[in-house]
């Protein structure tokens, strides 16, 4: 995981994120530790947030 990572609660068993801006994009990164299995969540747009792969990885899970 990178330096710098926030905490995010209400997914998985820990999970770490943050957003990093790349060009005109953002690419929000998101590590969950689910216990059995980990995954990692990317979204990646002008607009997007953390909270944007949170949806995503609930969704998926």
């Amino acid at each position: 995981m990178q330096a710098g990572m926030q905490a995010v609660s209400g997914i998985g068993v820990s999970a770490k994120g943050s957003v990093a801006t790349i060009g005109t994009n953002k690419n929000a990164s998101l590590y969950i530790d689910f216990g059995t299995f980990g995954m990692l969540v990317v979204t990646s747009s002008a607009t997007a947030t953390l909270d944007m792969s949170v949806a995503l990885a609930k969704a998926l899970k």
